[in-house]
């Protein structure tokens, strides 16, 4: 309950205090639902892209990226090493939008050439 009265040993206290943190109760509720459908309906637009602040965020702009085969193998050699095998590749990589193995058309880190340069133009997330 969100409002605890005091405990009375009279019926009548107890259902006054019964009924005021009822109320209280829903009235609190009724606020978060209300929160909830607002913040539904004016977020911005699910095509802005995320930062990369978590390992999440990092695995969503890997996701079904052509450059990832590239890069297999890489983790287990030194810094020196996996640096000559990347230069060795020849191929250079952006952030933008792509479509990726899986053959959907999102935003990423990818191989250039990339399908387009990113913008906050969220009707070319639907194209």
């Amino acid at each position: 309950m969100v409002a605890l009265p005091g405990i009375p040993y009279e019926p009548s206290q107890t259902m006054d205090g019964l009924e005021a943190a009822t109320w209280l109760s829903v009235s609190a509720l009724t606020l978060a639902l209300l929160a909830v459908v607002l913040v539904f309906f004016r977020r911005r637009s699910a095509c802005m892209p995320r930062l990369p602040y978590n390992i999440a965020t990092v695995i969503a702009y890997l996701y079904a990226a052509r450059m990832l085969e590239d890069f297999m193998g890489l983790s287990m050699l030194d810094t020196k090493e996996r640096n000559r095998r990347i230069v060795a590749i020849g191929k250079t990589y952006g952030f933008g939008w792509t479509t990726g193995q899986d053959g959907k058309r999102r935003v990423g880190v990818d191989e250039e050439e990339l399908d387009g340069a990113y913008s906050m133009d969220c009707n070319a997330y639907n194209q």
